[in-house]
């Protein structure tokens, strides 16, 4: 291990001669842990118990991340490598460190010839929504990595097109063409289509989006559209509707309230109210789905709300919608903070749960307390499910 890091260093420290690349910086990144004790009973059953928990990291830094790349007129070659993430001992792991190859173009002239790999399907588009990502349309055609791409970039449009194959040696090739418009700003229009030659596989995708400032706030519609243009296909059609508190936040870190975590609806998107659908035109009868969305980031201090509506057909809402709900503030009390937080999560009219509970912060050092109840289906028959009530400890350095 520790020949590893002594060529590691050696290694960075050579990048270092490089602007932006790589360079040497050993530290103690981070050094942390907890503990936990959480007791907790279950108010169907009456049954109790303890659980405990804990955990440590120690990070060294070996190396930060960088990148570095060429230059050049006219007929040359651009390559762009890149080290994103800084190198790293992990509890005793080597972590991060790698290198990639971000952009490999050879010039001629105004156009360019990429030659690393990529794709022919297009399509895929992510409805403007501020929890993210109920309705969006998949990538259609046929899928091809290694080849070249052949394009040109202006400042208000951009083309490229892909002439790829599976592998080497089987005569296999798909082609897709792409266009970009962005003739205002904050007004953005896609187009690309795709064709396999042997199989004659398609496929066709669209969007456009155009984010309007209004003061301190932006509206943006946005439509997306794919289709294989197969017999009788039609395509699926995404549409959103957002208007953002602060658009330019656009993070998939969990939203930190009952309901909206890992394990929840979604994660956060931006902050804003949005409604959004996605259509699938082929059927002969069209169902609509509809998507309701709030969520208010830290447009309230210490305030953080969500909310989401989501059917799978409004004309029969009644008999298939979900509804979450949540909220926590963060109150300073003396050298403490209390939070309380409650969510509740309906599904249609058989199922409904809830659950309240609160932190405490900064009245003993280095501790945190926590209680909070979590109901199972308060609408279960015969006999509603109470479900749990925990309180815990948690020490953590």
């Amino acid at each position: 291990m520790k020949k590893a890091l002594v060529v590691l260093l050696a290694l960075a420290l050579v990048g270092g001669a490089f602007a932006d690349a790589p360079v040497a910086n050993v530290d103690v990144a981070e050094f942390s842990g907890s503990a936990t004790v959480t007791w907790g009973v279950d108010l169907d059953t009456s049954k109790t118990g303890f659980e405990n928990d804990a955990s440590a990291t120690f990070k060294v830094n070996i190396a930060d991340g960088g990148s570095a790349a060429t230059e050049g007129d006219g007929v040359w070659g651009e390559i762009e490598i890149k080290v994103g993430d800084a190198l790293v001992v992990e509890n005793g792991d080597l972590k991060g460190g790698k290198a990639e190859v971000k952009k490999a173009f050879l010039h001629l002239g105004p156009v360019y010839m990429g030659i690393l790999a990529d794709g022919t399907e297009v399509g895929a588009y992510d409805a403007p929504e501020a929890i993210k990502q109920f309705h969006k349309t998949a990538e259609v055609g046929e899928k091809k990595t290694e080849g070249v791409v052949f394009g040109y970039d202006a400042d208000l449009f951009n083309v490229a097109v892909d002439f790829r194959s599976v592998a080497k040696y089987n005569d296999d090739y798909a082609i897709r063409a792409k266009l970009g418009l962005t003739p205002i700003e904050g007004l953005d229009v896609n187009v690309g289509f795709s064709y396999g030659f042997k199989s004659e596989v398609k496929g066709l995708g669209a969007n456009v989006s155009y984010a309007l400032p209004v003061g301190d706030f932006t509206v943006k519609p946005g439509l997306g559209y794919s289709t294989k243009l197969g017999d009788n296909e039609k395509g699926v059609l995404a549409i959103g509707l957002l208007f953002g508190f602060n658009a330019g936040n656009t993070g998939d870190d969990p939203v930190g309230l009952p309901y909206f975590g890992d394990d929840g609806v979604k994660k956060q998107g931006v902050s804003g109210v949005s409604v959004s659908t996605k259509l699938d035109l082929t059927p002969a009868t069209l169902v609509i789905p509809l998507t309701v969305g709030l969520y208010t980031g830290d447009i309230v201090e210490n305030l953080t709300a969500a909310f989401v509506l989501d059917s799978a057909d409004v004309s029969k809402i009644g008999d298939n919608f979900v509804v979450a709900a949540a909220l926590k503030y963060a109150a300073a009390v003396g050298d403490g903070t209390i939070t309380p937080r409650a969510g509740v999560l309906v599904k249609q009219d058989t199922d409904l749960q809830a659950t309240v509970g609160a932190e405490f912060a900064g009245f003993v050092d280095n501790t945190t307390f926590d209680a909070v109840w979590k109901s199972g289906n308060l609408k279960a028959e015969p006999d509603a499910k109470m479900g749990t009530f925990n309180v815990s400890v948690k020490i953590a350095l």
